[in-house]
């Protein structure tokens, strides 16, 4: 049954790869690309939401961020915990080194640093940079995200430079949705 329950995810996955920004989709779009890690090796199944893409003008250049809500359940225990991935890449003269974020709440936490990685460099505009971080969110904040509209939050830079960015109300319903029928599952 798990088995038949993953491969129905995944083949629901391929189908919304027509389009890779889950920012305008619906609910039901973004409940059906919503993958699953899960196996008997794994303690914990990873619930992991398609992108949502947003892009922040910097004359001349465009920030893009990458962020994806990860749902997971202990499946000992059945704790469940939100963490928001974001990926921002970003072209600038030296690193920005993002190493807070900041809730509409007024909330400041520090944030996991995953990799970072210069993509190419010109003497003129400077590198491409990709920086990956990620920060926990309590369940109760996401529910309360989700009753109130958007989710919004501000990445913050060592350099000084913040990144605001919104998630779109219909992606993290849709998210609920399918880690609401896929949680008590495992």
């Amino acid at each position: 049954m798990k088995k038949l329950m993953i491969a129905t995810l995944i083949a629901f996955g391929l189908a919304g790869c027509a389009s890779n920004n889950y920012a305008e989709k619906s609910p039901t779009e973004v409940a059906q690309a919503v993958t699953v890690k899960n196996s008997d090796f794994d303690r914990v199944a990873l619930v992991i939401g398609p992108k949502h893409v947003t892009d922040i003008k910097r004359n001349p250049f465009t920030d893009t961020n990458y962020t994806q809500l990860v749902g997971s359940v202990d499946k000992k225990t059945k704790d469940l915990k939100y963490r928001v991935h974001t990926t921002v890449v970003y072209q600038a003269p030296r690193w920005r080194f993002y190493d807070s974020v900041s809730l509409v709440n007024g909330t400041q936490r520090k944030v996991s640093v995953g990799q970072r990685t210069v993509d190419s460099c010109t003497t003129y505009v400077g590198c491409l940079y990709t920086e990956e971080v990620s920060f926990e969110v309590d369940v109760s904040e996401l529910g309360a995200i989700g009753a109130q509209g958007d989710f919004q939050y501000r990445l913050n830079s060592t350099s000084g430079i913040e990144n605001a960015i919104t998630v779109k109300r219909q992606y993290i319903d849709g998210f609920h949705l399918a880690f609401g029928l896929l949680a008590p599952k495992f």
